[in-house]
């Protein structure tokens, strides 16, 4: 294991071993990737502290999965494939005009030909799917860690 891999391991292990539950710890963490890819800029913190409360979420979990994938080197690109993922499903519905650009979007912005519809549903579509296959992952690697603290005690 590198080095870099080994000392953040070693820093979130008593993180994780305070929490017993794999499946809380996976769930706290998949709940924190659905809300990086919230098409909701601005309000990330307000939404994991709600949420992890509301649901009785880990919170520093919740944090990392939020703050791990969407950060200031990532929020661009994310935002954008919410978008185009948000443009290309609304083009499957019947009866859609997808470029619905409202107006003070192009008064006081200067932007046109956007769809704040697309960007909107793509954002919490991607956010949902990105949720669901994490969730298996993050339970699998929270069992091997949970498991590895209580081998070596």
């Amino acid at each position: 294991m590198p080095q870099v891999t080994k000392w953040i391991v070693k820093k979130l292990k008593p993180l994780i071993k305070k929490e017993r539950s794999h499946h809380k710890l996976a769930f706290s963490f998949a709940v924190g990737s659905y809300i990086a890819f919230s098409p909701f800029i601005g309000f990330h913190t307000v939404m994991t502290l709600l949420l992890a409360h509301v649901l009785r979420l880990n919170l520093m979990t919740t944090f990392a999965g939020s703050l791990l994938i969407n950060n200031p080197w990532t929020m661009v690109p994310i935002y954008s494939i919410g978008y185009f993922f948000g443009v290309w499903f609304c083009s499957y519905l019947p009866g859609t005009d997808i470029f619905v650009t409202h107006e003070w979007l192009v008064k006081y912005i200067g932007i046109s030909g956007i769809s704040v519809r697309s960007f909107l549903i793509g954002g919490n579509l991607l956010g949902i799917i990105v949720a669901v296959i994490l969730y298996p992952i993050m339970r699998h690697l929270f069992i091997k860690v949970l498991h590895e603290t209580d081998c070596t005690k």
